[in-house]
This record gives C-alpha cells, structure tokens and sequence, in this order.
C-alpha cells in the first residue's frame, strides 16, 4: 500500500500533491489501520511516518515550501492521523484488554478444574480408607479379642489383603501425581475385590510415558491380573529410562499384542505360574 500511495503522488501534476486532487494522501491511512488490525502499533506508525515524509519530501522538491501550503499541509496531516492513530491505539488497548480477560478466564477454569480434581481425589481416598477400616478394623478386633485366630488360612489371606492395600494407598500418597501408578493401582484394586490377594511394588524414578504407552503397559497388566485366581505380585520399575510393568500370577494369562512404539511384552509360564512384563524403552 506504501508503493501505491507513492505512485499515487508521483502521477499528480506538483502543483495538486497534498491538494484535493490527492486523495489517496488521507485515505491510505484508513487501509492501513485495517491491515494492522491485531499486530503491533510499531509498523503502522513507521509506516504513516513514512508516506508524510515522501508526501513533504515532494513539496519540498517542487518548490512548494511557502508558509500557506506547509501550514495547510501540516493541518491535514495531523488531523487525519491524529484519527488514526486514535483508532489503531483503541484497537490495540482493545485486543490487550481481551487478552487479559481470556488469561483471567483460563486460570480461573484452571484453578477450579485442579479444585475439583482435588476434591474428587480425596472423596475417593476417604471412601477407600473407610472400606479398609472396615475390612482391618473387624480383623484387629478379632485377632486381638481371640475371636479369629492368626493361624487359621482365611484371616491370613484377609491380613495380607488388607496389607497390600495399605502399602499401596501409602504408595500413592508418596506419588500422587504417577498417573500410571493411580491406574495400576486401580487395576489391583478390582483384582483384590475377586479375593486375590496382591503383593505391589515401586523402584526406580520413571519418565512420564506417552498415553498410548502407557495405555500398552496397563492392557499387559490388567490381562495378567485378570487370570490370577488367588494370588499376584505386580512390579512397577524405572530401568534406565525404561519403564517396566512385571505381573506374576497364579493363572494362565492372555495378553494382547499391541502395536505401539517403543513397547515389548514378554509371557513366560511355568509351574502354573505365569510371568508377564511390558517394557517401555524409547529408542536414542
């Protein structure tokens, strides 16, 4: 648009730049402030700056620098863009004024959606510690007022329950924010609801995996834990940058191959136990 304000002028006899007959002197402002609606107030001031000067620079040129032209020139150059100048800074307070709205709105949204998680997760902590204060309590009771003897198979079993359970949620409570650790935990807990009993453990740091890794990793898990009859011990390890999910169980378990990247698993039975591991190892 600077080219064609400048062709504009230069096709004017000398005599009518900054007249009537320049027309394109004042109108070419108004394009520009449209063109640099949203962007920065910099580039529209350079360019304004620049068509006066050219404008000015052939006044000049043409012998035109008497008191009446440069005072008539003066007065529509700053009455023009004195409007446009107040158009393109409203514009600008404008969009920095919904910016900061919709930062405002964003961390609200924010800050309620954390709130929420938070009120949601200790909703669900408090209903699992009343479930096992209900199973544990009764068992002490027992075991303590000679009503349920230690040796007897059942209140073992019920006591090691009750254990697994415990290390876990206290597990959790050291991690909370292992997203793969809450989902495997969930995975445990439907498998303890069936009566199996279910040793878990946590080593090494681990990275955060992608979703449809990790997605992998618990289908390995949640098949092996699915077969155990009676007993499993699951291992959730960081090797290395590696991720690995290890579940041995008591039952014949279908595990299902899925295609992901960077993710193996590996089934081994033997004596009527069954081992599975799903590794994650992302390739260097």
């Amino acid at each position: 648009m600077l080219a064609v304000a400048v062709l504009m002028a230069l096709t004017l006899d000398p005599t009518q730049v900054a007249g009537p007959a320049h027309v394109g002197y004042g109108v070419v402002g108004w394009i520009w402030v449209l063109l640099f609606a949203g962007a920065r107030l910099r580039g529209f001031v350079a360019l304004i700056a620049m068509h006066l000067l050219f404008v000015l620079g052939l006044l000049v040129a043409s012998g035109r620098t008497d008191r009446i032209t440069l005072v008539a020139f003066a007065i529509t150059a700053v009455g023009v863009t004195s409007f446009q100048l107040a158009i393109a800074l409203a514009g600008s307070a404008l969009r920095t004024v919904a910016r900061q709205a919709a930062d405002a709105a964003a961390s609200e949204a924010r800050a309620r959606t954390a709130e929420e998680v938070a009120h949601t997760l200790h909703a669900d902590r408090e209903a699992r510690y009343a479930e096992l204060r209900a199973v544990a309590l009764p068992l002490l009771q027992g075991i303590g007022d000679g009503t349920l003897a230690p040796s007897d198979p059942e209140v073992q079993q019920a006591a090691a329950r009750a254990a697994a359970r415990l290390r876990r949620m206290f597990a959790e409570e050291g991690d909370a924010a292992d997203a793969l650790a809450a989902e495997l935990a969930a995975l445990i807990d439907i498998a303890e609801r069936r009566g199996v009993v279910v040793r878990y453990s946590e080593r090494g740091r681990r990275p955060v995996l992608p979703p449809d890794a990790a997605g992998a990793l618990l289908a390995s898990a949640e098949a092996a834990l699915h077969a155990a009859r009676a007993a499993a011990r699951v291992t959730l390890a960081g090797v290395g940058g590696a991720v690995v999910v290890g579940v041995v169980t008591d039952g014949a378990a279908r595990v299902p191959v899925l295609d992901v990247a960077d993710v193996g698993t590996s089934t081994v039975e033997a004596g009527g136990a069954t081992w599975v591991e799903a590794r994650w190892a992302p390739r260097s």
